[in-house]
């Protein structure tokens, strides 16, 4: 049975080559050699910038009037802590460093190796059966070709991941790490309500990719109702500021288990 697809199940990005440390994705310990990696999925290939003959990584930042700079990412050999202020610190929460919302043109250098990423999401609205696609390539609106794609949904749905000593517990996975809206917020520039947008869709992110517990910390009462999420709340050190009780996240506010 083959049915057509629809548009947005698809999603295509462009995996950015850029340079990281000697060891690539494992860890940021070990030798300092810097080394290009397939490793960032992008929409808009643009956004960093990376120079081959200096062996740099740049982010495009793009203010609020328009105005395009770049920005040094480059791993340093060494971190001074303090030294510049934080103010010239590269922070990718802050507005101005903004992927595209869905892929954009991508240059194809002859001799040079492309890779995409297609991502396709399945849910209970789909019935079971075959889907097909095609990916279109153009230039300047003319066709180059097209790449077919078959996705067949199967009839049953697999169950939520269980324990290995006993399969009638659930699989509990976490990040061994916590984020807060002061800690988002410390890093956007203090904007409260962007931080509440990005600590949604940082938690929504880390539930898509199979993590099921998800530590947060609770700044001065601040916490961001995430339903249907199992979340943890981890007091941070008190503080001398009060929480703004106008603010509709200032209530001791904790997210029960999901059911």
């Amino acid at each position: 049975m083959a049915r057509s697809s629809r548009k947005r199940t698809w999603i295509l990005k462009v995996i950015k080559v850029w340079y990281q440390n000697g060891n690539g994705w494992y860890s940021y310990f070990g030798d300092t050699e810097l080394k290009l990696t397939p490793e960032l999925l992008l929409n808009d290939e643009d956004l960093i910038q990376v120079d081959t003959r200096q062996v740099q990584n740049y982010a495009r930042l793009t203010g609020k009037d328009g105005k395009v700079s770049y920005h040094w990412i480059t791993p340093p050999l060494e971190i001074e802590f303090g030294s510049n202020g934080a103010s010239e610190l590269f922070s990718p929460m802050k507005e101005d460093f903004r992927d595209a919302p869905t892929l954009q043109p991508v240059t194809l250098n002859e001799g040079e190796f492309r890779q995409f990423f297609l991502t396709a999401h399945v849910t209970g609205k789909h019935a079971p059966g075959l889907y097909r696609g095609e990916i279109r390539m153009l230039r300047d609106s003319e066709s180059l070709g097209a790449i077919p794609v078959a996705l067949r949904v199967l009839p049953f749905k697999l169950p939520s991941p269980k324990a290995y000593f006993d399969l009638n517990k659930d699989l509990l996975v976490a990040n061994m790490s916590y984020i807060g809206l002061d800690l988002i917020s410390l890093q956007n520039g203090g904007d409260l309500k962007l931080a509440e947008r990005q600590l949604r869709s940082i938690v929504k992110n880390m539930r898509d990719h199979g993590q099921s517990i998800h530590p947060l910390r609770e700044d001065n009462g601040l916490m961001v109702p995430l339903a249907g999420q199992l979340c943890l709340t981890i007091p941070s050190p008190p503080k001398p500021s009060t929480p703004r009780p106008d603010h509709p996240c200032c209530s001791k506010h904790r997210v029960p288990p999901a059911t």
